[in-house]
């Protein structure tokens, strides 16, 4: 698999209508990404979830989130874990 996983935090901020549209195309270019990167994290095999400390209902409620429900928190990327409080 020759995925890249970047950071995806790039939430589109308030810009005047002329910095609209690019900050659109940003967004809109992290929404894909996380796309593919969430189908890619759906292929991985249980061996290779479990070498990276995941299970598969983690992969199964990654999966099942939207294009543009980004990171867990403001500047971080990856999966967002969920912890009973």
């Amino acid at each position: 698999m020759d995925t890249i996983f970047t950071r995806l935090d790039a939430a589109p901020a308030r810009a005047s209508k002329a910095g609209a549209l690019p900050a659109f195309g940003r967004w809109l270019q992290a929404c894909l990404a996380r796309s593919r990167q969430r189908r890619d994290l759906g292929l991985l095999s249980e061996e290779q979830l479990r070498d990276i400390g995941l299970t598969a209902a983690d992969v199964d409620r990654e999966c099942r989130r939207w294009p543009w429900d980004g990171a867990a928190s403001p500047g971080r990327g990856g999966v967002r874990r969920w912890s009973a409080r």
